[in-house]
């Protein structure tokens, strides 16, 4: 570090963005609306990411309840995007991959599964 210089950091509770994440996802399939997460994330190209990640696990509470095992099997790492989970689906035997399927549009049909 030089003389002159400054340092910022900005600090955030993950357990506190889980509760909060929470309670919109909640409050959305309360009312009916569309939760969205809308993140500029080519600015924040480290913090974004993860806290989209915490996001999606949130909304698929029950997914990753029901399939994480083997989402850890083949290396889902939603920080990367939805489409992580989906493009490594393929990896799986085809009635695994079927119910998973199955489940996420559930979710997305009710907000749950």
């Amino acid at each position: 570090m030089l003389e002159g210089e400054i340092i910022d950091a900005t600090v955030m509770s993950k357990k506190a963005l889980i509760e909060f994440l929470e309670e919109q996802v909640e409050d959305a399939l309360d009312k009916g609306v569309l939760f969205s997460l809308h993140m500029k994330a080519t600015m924040m190209k480290v913090s974004d990411p993860i806290i989209f990640g915490h996001a999606v696990r949130v909304f698929f509470a029950d997914l990753f309840e029901n399939h994480g095992k083997a989402f850890e099997k083949i290396g889902v790492d939603v920080n990367n995007g939805f489409g992580n989970l989906l493009s490594k689906l393929s990896q799986l035997p085809e009635a695994k991959r079927d119910a998973i399927r199955e489940d996420i549009r559930y979710a997305l049909e009710h907000g749950r599964n």
